[in-house]
């Protein structure tokens, strides 16, 4: 059995955004029309109390971005594009200490020292870069954000969009994780779709996906992730009477398909008892493998949709059934290409 990287142009897909400010709380799934106000209320409770574990109080220095749990920025206000930042980073120190995971960026959040320095160590397009932000102490916006999930939280839908809608105009920038829970809220009002709330709420679903494709772009494999909510807000759009918004979501969530590197791999299948074969990953020559997929038996091609532009990667596969192992194909190596028109 052997793996032949290859370039296919088509698409590649962006890794899902569960987006998350660094000065917000995490971004509920989207809500369709079938889920119940108390959905919303526990999706409420849950994100409230998490904010309150890791976030009891503002952030010495506030945040200008929106992050995914993974630590990419998918979304900036302008002082933060000032000191330059960019949507695309990744960001891996905090005041010259590694951070990984959301919890540890949290962490660091809180370390910094008030009136700063803010520094930020970054990965742009696979090189280090060290971005100095300005110092901004941002109360207001905290409490806007905390009072949006008390009011969910409570089932108080009025209140939750008017706080929504403060903290939006406060961090001076819109992504998907700061109207989600407008949307959410409106969903939960469960307006008639033929009132102007009902047409308020199918606009703002609409806007929700619209952000979500941009956000899930800056993150490897965001939009493969990203499809099946967008799809499921255009197939809510559309039972609820709003055909126009549908066709242009799935309009668009093609568009960001047609338009994303991906990788295929094709190996001859040589085994005749596999029931299974193991695909595993690494970045560069010297990175560690680790799996990526289980497929099944008899499948000899793979499309990776989670690769980025500018990045190698290698792959090896095995075959898998109950007795054990085969041993690893050779090793296959390339470098992912965007797809010309």
């Amino acid at each position: 059995m052997k793996i032949r990287a290859r370039y296919r142009c088509g698409c590649l897909l962006l890794a899902g955004c569960a987006a998350l400010t660094a000065c917000a709380p995490s971004a509920p799934p989207t809500v369709s029309t079938s889920e119940s106000q108390a959905g919303v209320k526990a999706l409420a409770q849950d994100a409230l109390s998490r904010r309150d574990r890791l976030m009891p109080e503002p952030y010495p220095c506030g945040t200008g971005w929106t992050e995914t749990p993974t630590g990419y920025v998918v979304a900036v206000s302008s002082w933060a594009e000032q000191a330059g930042l960019r949507p695309g980073d990744r960001i891996v120190t905090v005041g010259g200490v590694q951070v990984s995971g959301d919890q540890e960026r949290t962490q660091a959040y809180r370390r910094v020292p008030a009136g700063g320095p803010f520094v930020v160590g970054v990965i742009r397009r696979n090189q280090s870069a060290t971005v100095s932000l300005p110092c901004r102490y941002q109360p207001d916006l905290f409490g806007a954000e905390r009072r949006t999930l008390d009011a969910a939280s409570r089932g108080d839908w009025d209140g939750c969009l008017v706080a929504a809608r403060e903290a939006r105009r406060l961090a001076g920038f819109t992504a998907y994780a700061n109207v989600i829970w407008e949307q959410s809220c409106l969903r939960a009002k469960n307006p008639s779709m033929t009132s102007p709330e009902g047409a308020e709420f199918a606009g703002r679903s609409f806007e929700a996906a619209q952000l979500l494709l941009r956000d899930s772009r800056f993150v490897p494999g965001g939009t493969a992730d990203a499809q099946g909510a967008v799809r499921q807000i255009a197939d809510d759009l559309k039972r609820s009477g709003f055909p126009g918004y549908a066709s242009d979501l799935e309009a668009q969530l093609q568009a960001a398909l047609a338009t994303l590197p991906r990788l295929q791999l094709t190996w001859a299948d040589n085994s005749t008892n596999e029931e299974s074969f193991v695909v595993e990953r690494k970045t560069g020559q010297v990175g560690t493998y680790q799996h990526v997929a289980t497929l099944p038996p008899n499948t000899t091609t793979y499309v990776d949709m989670s690769v980025e532009e500018g990045v190698t990667y290698c792959y090896r596969i095995r075959a898998v059934n109950a007795a054990g192992r085969s041993g690893y194909t050779n090793e296959g190596c390339a470098l992912p290409k965007t797809p010309t028109p």
